[in-house]
């Protein structure tokens, strides 16, 4: 949902980070333009800000200039997990006042579709991945504390994305699991919270026979 209503949501949290160059590729770069224009922003203020960072982070991508302060030799990159398991909350995190009321609701769909712009990206996507040869593709959402989003991506999955496997964590069994102090920020899952999601998630693409 935060990056179907803003294209630069990576400029809220991280910007200037290295996933945040890597992620404005020059075509990436376009669809963010698009969805610019398309009436995203939030204010005169907001949308110069927006336009500014998107030009400099492009510029970086296309440039490589994290090669020059953080490159390293392919020989001497050593390999590294594919999972990261944390054990402790992100310091800054304060858990929600409402938390497992948060977990109960099913909320509510805070748009009635996506916009334009995101419904055209993932289309693209699709195409993109199916003129490669991919024969199955599907969507889902790791679970979150807001009701809402959860709620938005079930909507996406009726609709949008129904010709697809499309798994919303909204399952009141999974989220009565996730109940507690398992929560290493309100996006993301700590370990405990994580062996829950993968366990349930298994189980979901199984029953939906994606793997077949």
């Amino acid at each position: 949902h935060e990056f179907d209503v803003s294209p630069t949501y990576v400029f809220r949290t991280s910007k200037f980070s290295d996933r945040a160059i890597e992620q404005f590729t020059p075509d990436a770069a376009a669809w963010s333009g698009v969805g610019l224009m398309a009436g995203t922003c939030e204010g005169l203020v907001d949308c110069v800000k927006n336009w500014g960072f998107l030009g400099l982070h492009t510029g970086l991508n296309a440039l490589n200039v994290g090669l020059i302060h953080s490159g390293e030799p392919l020989r001497e990159i050593e390999a590294k997990p594919s999972y990261d398991p944390q054990d402790m909350p992100r310091e800054t995190y304060e858990p929600p006042a409402d938390q497992s009321e948060q977990l109960r609701s099913a909320g509510t769909s805070p748009l009635d579709q996506a916009p334009q712009w995101a419904l055209s990206f993932r289309e693209q996507q699709i195409n993109d991945l199916t003129a490669r040869g991919v024969e199955t593709i599907g969507f889902y959402l790791p679970p979150v504390i807001d009701a809402d989003l959860r709620a938005y991506t079930a909507h996406l999955c009726e609709t949008e994305l129904s010709r697809f496997p499309c798994i919303a964590p909204t399952d009141p069994a999974l989220l009565e699991l996730l109940q507690g102090d398992i929560w290493f920020d309100a996006k993301h899952l700590l370990a405990p919270g994580a062996a829950h999601y993968t366990d349930w998630l298994a189980d979901a693409l199984l029953a939906r026979e994606v793997l077949q």
